[in-house]
């Protein structure tokens, strides 16, 4: 996605990440102005535990637990677009970057 928007930068649009604190460092390392969402629902280092939550899982429950976590997520997210209009820029892209 950090290729994608240095692209869609290079032909002069202005690009935004939004996204859950955990995704801040990765975006910023991309060199991407980030814009925080649903910071009350995802603390930082949220999404770290639940990672390790899921870690302890087996199959059918690991899955189960994955799908949970996922609808909770984009759930949180329905409010992306309030925020969209909010920060008012040519051209808003959501970027989702891989968490290590």
């Amino acid at each position: 996605m950090s290729s994608l928007a240095r692209r869609l930068k290079s032909r002069g649009h202005d690009v935004v990440s939004i996204g859950i604190p955990d995704a801040a460092p990765f975006v910023r390392a991309a060199e991407i102005p980030f814009v925080r969402y649903c910071e009350k629902e995802y603390l930082a280092g949220s999404l770290c535990e639940k990672r390790a939550q899921a870690s302890r899982l087996q199959w059918q429950e690991a899955l189960r637990f994955t799908h949970r976590t996922i609808a909770e997520i984009l759930q949180a997210e329905f409010g992306v677009p309030r925020l969209s209009r909010a920060v008012r820029r040519d051209l808003l892209s959501v970027l989702y970057f891989p968490f290590r």
